[in-house]
């Protein structure tokens, strides 16, 4: 028996195998808060948010493996409500517990996210030989404090594997012996396509867009709300109602993928359709479809040699997508069979059984 972990930056899920099955846990927000009583992980950090900003941690993940002056944290900073400094040189964070001011580590924090996902998952099956996942771009120092904070949370890290190489293992694509298999990642966050080698079992070429991930999705669609609700009543929307309002665009979006309209919120009852929705955000889509020209060129592959399109990430759920990478490679079929949220913890999941 062992487990799989997709520990994303946004989200981050476990696998655990039992029998001849995967198992996987709903994604959990990866979010760590301190409260006076303790720590809370997942959806409850979030959902006490916005009482305790500065001490409700996230994003985290970007800062392992990390010197302080790095351009990547130095950035990052600037965005994040809870304090940020250097401890030799690498960077710590502040928090209080029960008004003591406390430092934890990028790699502490980490630890605590993972033991979350462990317990959630396979906890009660005293299962710990686990593998996880990381973006491929991530250096050896960053796999490294990936793999500390995997033994921090008590458990055996197999190994660490990218996330691209998860998701081709979770449709068992590596086991054909040959041929590239393209892997399109529309994450919360950031947008990342790649080839994996089959033959080899790895990922032979990568590229991606940062700032573009499914919360641009849902700010296109709040944005019109936002719009409409102004020309309707002449009200603008901030504070806890802009929140609900974010909130409810979110759950649309989602109900979009699968129904043709979907009313935003019974608070704002606007109604939405999906043809509205696609209208609204077909530049982004243009923009993942030009990171996959992007990729195929600069690997000098051609179209007809992709054997397999994976499709990962929450976002890669949206049906525009999905349609206009099914035209460009002449109406190919997807492996999007496994949810796409929790495809990369899938693989993780197989891989960690046959190391087993």
């Amino acid at each position: 028996m062992a487990i799989g972990i997709d520990f994303g930056t946004n989200n981050s899920c476990c696998g655990v195998w039992t029998g001849d099955q995967v198992l996987i846990t709903d994604p959990a927000p990866t979010f760590v808060a301190f409260t006076n009583t303790g720590s809370v992980v997942g959806k409850d950090a979030v959902d006490q948010a916005a009482g305790n900003p500065l001490n409700t941690v996230y994003e985290f993940k970007c800062l392992l493996g990390r010197k302080f002056r790095d351009y990547a944290v130095q950035s990052a900073m600037g965005k994040w409500p809870f304090s940020v400094t250097s401890k030799r040189g690498k960077p710590v964070i502040h928090v209080d517990i029960g008004g003591v001011a406390t430092k934890h580590t990028a790699v502490e924090i980490s630890s605590i996210m993972l033991s979350k996902l462990y317990r959630d998952a396979a906890g009660a099956l005293d299962c710990k030989r686990a593998v996880i996942t990381v973006p491929y771009h991530f250096s050896r120092s960053q796999r490294r404090a990936v793999k500390k904070a995997g033994t921090g949370a008590g458990l055996h890290v197999l190994c660490v594997i990218d996330d691209p190489t998860a998701a081709a293992i979770a449709y068992e694509l590596d086991t054909r012996g040959s041929g590239k298999a393209l892997v399109v990642d529309v994450g919360g966050l950031a947008t990342l396509v790649s080839l994996v080698d089959l033959g080899k079992g790895k990922v032979v070429g990568s590229i991606g867009n940062h700032v573009l991930g499914g919360r641009d999705f849902d700010q296109c669609l709040v944005n019109y709300c936002r719009g409409e609700i102004h020309s309707r009543h002449g009200i603008t929307t901030t504070g806890d109602v802009l929140l609900r309002l974010v909130d409810a665009c979110v759950r649309a979006k989602h109900e979009l993928s699968v129904t043709t309209q979907a009313v935003v919120g019974t608070e704002f009852g606007i109604l939405v359709t999906r043809a509205q929705f696609e209208d609204l955000c077909g530049g982004m889509v243009r923009l993942i479809l030009a990171l996959i020209g992007s990729l195929l060129r600069s690997s000098k592959v051609d179209k007809s040699d992709v054997g397999e399109i994976v499709m990962a990430g929450g976002s890669s759920c949206i049906p525009m997508i999905q349609e206009h990478i099914r035209v460009l490679f002449g109406s190919k079929a997807l492996c999007n069979s496994i949810d796409p949220n929790v495809v990369v913890a899938y693989g993780a999941t197989v891989l960690a059984e046959r190391i087993v």
